[in-house]
């Protein structure tokens, strides 16, 4: 009999072991995240004055993301004075945004990441602010010039890092007319137009390009360019000849022009160099008043032969 009860506790026994086993088969672990890394290894340019966005990609880690970047004191937030003038990172979304006022210059900046466990990664990234180029003057009517008369204007960019090139773009200059070498190739900031027009013909319209020196011969960035669309008037003395008067017949006729900005001005240049109503040049009796008409009575035979000359509103003769 007591036999027979040992052998029974043993195979209690025994079954206990077993579902005990049992039970452990079922256990696992938790897969760790994925090691916390910011992605991002390069920021794209801004131009000073222009506004920029930009977002910083991190992967791995667990829950949600915020972010700072490192200041020169060590604190870590948003950005303000590491990061170029007017321009902050979001340390909720990562976004780097704002409208940069300083350009030609890299800022370099550590930024970090932080997940919802607390785990930290940081990366070292820069924004390079590329120049912005205006040119002056801003278009689009550039003073008329005159067929046989030397012309020159001088066109201006200020910004983005010299020396600058120069470029007509699209269009083309009046026949006649260049882009100075001299001034705009290499130029520290001034470009001429230059060059005596040879024809006379509708407005000439052309779009002219300044390129500054960033990205090149070492230098940071990539170039920046400015273009301004200019328009040149040709003005000439379209009329010819003149019909011939009679002594002692009222005798009109008008002179013409084409070309030139606003309202024309004419006169008679005099032996003196005086340019006025040809009193000294015209037949006697005969003179021309400022909107080219000469007019009057002759009062003696003879040939008569004079110069005149036109100005528009800008003072350019023809």
């Amino acid at each position: 009999m007591n036999m027979s009860k040992g052998v029974a506790a043993l195979g209690l026994a025994v079954g206990l072991v077993v579902v005990l086993t049992a039970c452990g088969g079922k256990s696992s672990t938790k897969t760790p995240p994925a090691p916390l890394v910011i992605t991002t290894s390069k920021l794209p340019q801004a131009v000073v004055n222009s506004p920029y966005a930009t977002g910083v990609n991190a992967t791995g880690g667990t829950g949600t993301y915020t972010w700072c970047v490192f200041e020169s004191n060590g604190a870590c937030d948003n950005g303000a004075g590491v990061l170029p003038p007017h321009i902050t990172m979001n340390t909720t979304n990562s976004i780097i945004s704002g409208t940069a006022t300083t350009g030609v210059v890299s800022y370099p900046f550590k930024v970090q990441v932080k997940d919802g466990a607390g785990t930290t990664a940081t990366a070292n990234l820069s924004i390079y602010v590329e120049g912005s180029l205006i040119l002056s003057p801003g278009g689009p009517t550039l003073p008329t010039g005159s067929v046989g008369v030397p012309y020159s204007q001088q066109i201006t960019v200020s910004g983005g890092l010299a020396p600058y090139t120069w470029s007509v773009v699209s269009g083309s200059l009046p026949a006649g007319l260049n882009l100075d070498p001299t001034t705009c190739t290499s130029s520290s900031g001034a470009c001429n137009i230059t060059g005596t027009p040879t024809t006379n013909g509708p407005p000439a319209t052309f779009t002219v390009q300044a390129t500054d020196s960033e990205g090149s011969n070492g230098n940071l960035g990539t170039p920046a360019n400015g273009t301004v669309t200019y328009k040149i008037t040709i003005l000439t003395i379209t009329t010819t000849s003149i019909p011939p008067a009679n002594a002692n017949v009222p005798y009109s006729t008008t002179l013409n022009a084409s070309g030139g900005t606003g309202k024309l001005s004419w006169c008679v240049v005099e032996s003196s160099g005086a340019c006025d109503s040809g009193a000294g040049s015209l037949p006697a009796g005969i003179t021309m008043n400022g909107g080219g008409v000469i007019s009057g009575t002759a009062s003696a035979l003879g040939h008569y032969s004079f110069t005149v000359k036109v100005q528009d509103s800008q003072k350019q003769p023809a």
